[in-house]
């Protein structure tokens, strides 16, 4: 296979975090070994050591949307509604600055996902 080929068959690392984001979104538990597993089959080429840092990564970023939901949770009365701006303007930012390299709209979907599952 030539090179060209080669770098046509693998796919940049943003394009394997989207996948494994919607692999790890679309499981109600997710788990690391089944997780590997399906992001394997869906972008071959790699090698088991960088399936597994993407779960770490994909991993932390849902882990630490669950913390700010909570955070937001223990910060404000039962029954609290929270402002969309708020997600938008603080918690968006503060999430993309401890998980790089995630779009704007995954951010968005896991922090909704940490607020869902976290604490609601």
């Amino acid at each position: 296979m030539s090179s060209a080929e080669n770098r046509e068959r693998i796919k940049p690392a943003s394009d394997i975090l989207s996948v494994a984001f919607e692999i790890y979104l679309n499981e109600e538990k997710p788990v690391k070994k089944a997780f590997v597993k399906q992001l394997s089959q869906a972008v071959p080429g790699l090698d088991n050591k960088e399936y597994e840092q993407t779960w770490t990564r994909v991993s932390n970023l849902f882990e630490q949307a669950c913390k700010l939901a909570f955070r937001w949770a223990n910060e404000n009365s039962p029954g609290s509604e929270i402002d969309i701006s708020l997600i938008e303007n603080i918690f968006i930012n503060e999430i993309a600055r401890k998980c790089q390299g995630f779009t704007y709209a995954e951010y968005a979907k896991a922090l909704d996902y940490g607020f869902d599952r976290g604490i609601f």
